[in-house]
């Protein structure tokens, strides 16, 4: 039997917080978990200068613009004061496991009334007092990095934000009745697949502009009558109407055309169910789950001692009554109250992240060595940190300790190994990422992913940072390749580093290198050979070579103009690089109707509250200031 322990956190309207988890979870741990569901894991940062969307005591949600239609929110497990390991293992990992492992599931990750996870990137917490280095072993207790949850930023933020701040103030009973389908179609596919939310309310429910998709339980073809194969498993709901809902697993259904007061033609929003921090996926009748209380959402029946499944089932469906009645009687605030791979697409990441992961694999093995007998899981992990030393994964590679760990494994699991290995040589490139949000628009160009080399200003000298990628360059280099697509990652974020710390010669050098193997393996056209003839051309500005930069510039613009189109953002970011040209060459006519073409189309794709969009109308102030001045020394 198993008991899981949930218990109130902080204020009435935040999320409910784990009490004592029952196992520790380590970041292979979570990593695990996360890969086994499929999650990518994503080369993104959130934009600091933006204000925080919300908070609560455990998590707090920052968010980046991409596009004028799209934001990315990032939920961020916060520590009651520094970064400590053992309250990042006991308190925040198991609760951002559990939610990766509920979001993660094929019934659940795709479904249109529930939040869609895009994927994870991180946040690193470096040591004050030590430089890393993948030579030296790593005080886990100093620093390390944390998992960041990154999702679609919802337009109307939170049901509670909608219906007391937001255009929720003014919506009928035919689009609230709607907001109620949906959010009981979450429910309905979340209990069809044994997941109790356990924390239902409207702080825990997003509001978005309604697309064309359809109706959720139309999407997915589900017959709410049929989830359960265990009959203890089945919740009886009595039918009151018109209040029953999609709740009623028995013989209920969540499609909203059997609920003849909603109207299907035109509905304005559509709701989805998150923060899933603190839900049990449970696996038999007997379990027992220790539920969070949030006030005034909880149910009557709630006490500290654990529910059966069947109870836990029951205590959501009132819930869940208990926000269709708020929602449909709310106007304003005041009336309401396991296994993971060295994955390489982790190379397009800051380095210190593969380094503590491979730090999460030796500090294992170190364990398994006082073990008399290694279970094939336990080979497993071996297996993986000798691929580690053998690739140079977060360590320096060494083909001695490489095998010394595989030594230890028994002859059957060995040729995992060679797969393995075989796997990452015959790939050109990182994988690519999963039909997200992110992945359309990354494939696309239409995001920019999150600079690594900005991550290192300040933290150590340009020698020790070189000489650490180098040392990993050489390493995979040696493993994979020189023209392995990886390996020109890398070399990227060197050629970036150097740029942040204006050592020209030196980028330049690279760069040039860099471009030239992407034309040989990817093409002259390939939107990546582009981004590094853009990149030459901006090194080509830090060492005043404006007219080599200009001409590099209108290359790089017709290219990108043939292949992406004239405003895709990496055209018009182009042609912000040759404004940037003709003003240093004192050209303020070219350059002032260039960059006036830049704000119009900045403003159109990403919206005029843009960071981008806010830089462009700065650059136009000056040239125009530059262009005034010499109007009028032309006049006297």
């Amino acid at each position: 039997m198993s008991t899981f322990q949930y218990t109130r956190s902080g204020s009435e309207v935040e999320s409910a917080a784990p009490q004592t988890p029952l196992d520790r979870c380590d970041i292979l741990a979570f990593l695990g978990v996360a890969q086994s569901r499929g999650i990518d894991l994503l080369p993104i940062h959130w934009e600091p200068t933006l204000d925080c969307l919300g908070q609560s005591r455990t998590a707090e949600i920052r968010e980046a613009s991409f596009s004028r239609q799209t934001s990315f929110a990032f939920k961020r497990g916060k520590f009651r004061n520094a970064y400590d390991l053992m309250e990042l293992e006991t308190r925040l990992l198991p609760s951002l496991a559990a939610e990766v492992a509920v979001l993660g599931h094929p019934s659940i990750w795709d479904y249109p009334s529930i939040a869609k996870l895009e994927g994870i990137c991180w946040e690193v917490y470096p040591p004050d007092d030590q430089v890393l280095s993948r030579e030296e072993t790593i005080d886990s207790g100093k620093g390390g990095i944390m998992p960041i949850l990154v999702f679609e930023k919802a337009k109307h933020g939170d049901l509670y934000q909608f219906m007391t701040h937001g255009p929720g103030q003014q919506l009928g009973l035919n689009d609230r009745l709607w907001l109620c389908t949906e959010v009981a179609s979450a429910i309905a596919i979340m209990h069809i697949n044994k997941i109790i939310h356990g924390d239902i309310k409207p702080q825990n429910i997003l509001v978005f502009d309604k697309g064309l998709a359809e109706h959720p339980a139309e999407a997915k073809n589900l017959e709410i009558g049929t989830g359960y194969a265990d009959s203890t498993d089945v919740l009886d709901i009595p039918k009151s109407e018109p209040w029953y809902g999609p709740g009623d697993i028995v013989d209920g259904d969540a499609n909203p055309q059997n609920c003849p007061s909603v109207d299907h033609k035109s509905p304005k929003y559509t709701a989805k169910a998150t923060d899933f921090g603190y839900s049990t996926q449970y696996t038999g009748v007997t379990d027992l789950i220790i539920m969070p209380k949030s006030d005034p959402w909880y149910a009557p029946e709630w006490h500290h001692r654990g529910f059966t499944p069947a109870q836990a089932t029951k205590m959501d469906s009132y819930s869940f009554g208990m926000v269709v009645l708020w929602l449909l009687s709310c106007s304003t605030e005041d009336d309401s109250v396991r296994r993971f791979q060295s994955d390489l697409n982790l190379a397009s990441n800051d380095a210190l992240v593969r380094l503590y992961i491979a730090n999460g694999f030796f500090n294992r093995a170190s364990q398994l060595e006082k073990r008399s007998h290694v279970d094939s899981e336990s080979q497993e992990l071996l297996i993986q940190a000798a691929l580690c030393y053998h690739i140079g994964f977060g360590v320096k590679r060494n083909q001695t300790k490489s095998q010394e760990l595989l030594q230890r494994c028994h002859q059957s699991v060995q040729p995992f190994f060679r797969h393995w290995l075989d796997e990452l040589q015959q790939s050109e490139n990182y994988r690519g990422f999963r039909e997200t949000l992110f992945g359309k628009m990354d494939r696309s160009r239409y995001l920019q992913r999150a600079d690594v080399a900005q991550s290192y200003l300040g933290q150590s000298d340009l020698k020790t940072i070189v000489e650490e990628y180098r040392n990993e360059i050489s390493d995979v280099a040696s493993t994979l390749g020189k023209s392995h697509g990886i390996v020109t990652l890398l070399q990227s974020q060197v050629s970036r580093i150097f740029v942040c710390y204006r050592s020209w010669a030196k980028a330049e050098k690279l760069e040039s290198r860099i471009l030239e193997t992407k034309k040989r393996n990817l093409g002259e056209f390939h939107p990546g050979t582009l981004t590094s003839m853009a990149n030459l051309a901006t090194i080509y500005q830090g060492q005043k070579r404006w007219k080599e930069a200009e001409e590099l510039a209108l290359r790089v613009i017709e290219l990108r103009q043939n292949a992406l189109g004239p405003e895709h953002p990496d055209t018009v970011n182009a042609k912000a690089e040759l404004v940037v040209s003709y003003s240093h060459q004192r050209r303020w006519a070219e350059a002032e109707q260039l960059q006036l073409q830049v704000l119009e189309m900045r403003k159109r794709t990403l919206g005029p509250e843009h960071p981008d969009v806010m830089k462009s109308q700065d650059a136009l102030a000056v040239i125009n200031t530059e262009q005034r001045v010499l109007d009028e020394l032309g006049e006297m």
